[in-house]
């Protein structure tokens, strides 16, 4: 089985990043950063491997793939959160939440008289 280009390119990208060196004050923001990077190319590994390796999965089997794929996701959101935090500790800003809209009615048109 080959592995996607998408995949080991990403995992060059990730290597990378590990040898990076960083200054001491950035190890936090790179241990998020290298975090988000496993879980997303784990994710991405966990996807290929299971489909690509056995296209007759039963719905049990392909549940189970994406209950570890919605945990996996999970973690690197995470990981995404804390890198943000981080950074925003670093740069010496607040994190204010997005303004959030009024939802909308959907299918309420005027009926005519």
């Amino acid at each position: 089985m080959s592995i996607s280009h998408g995949v080991v390119r990403r995992g060059e990208i990730r290597r990378s990043a590990e040898d990076f060196t960083v200054p001491a004050c950035l190890n936090t923001l790179k241990e998020y950063q290298l975090g988000f990077m496993n879980t997303a190319l784990n994710t991405s590994l966990l996807l290929y491997s299971s489909f690509a390796a056995d296209k007759n999965l039963t719905n049990e089997q392909a549940n189970a793939i994406f209950t570890q794929v919605n945990q996996q996701m999970a973690q690197t959101n995470e990981f995404g959160n804390q890198y943000t935090i981080e950074m925003a500790r670093l740069l010496g800003v607040t994190l204010q939440a997005p303004p959030t809209l009024e939802p909308t009615a959907v299918g309420t048109a005027a009926t005519p008289e």
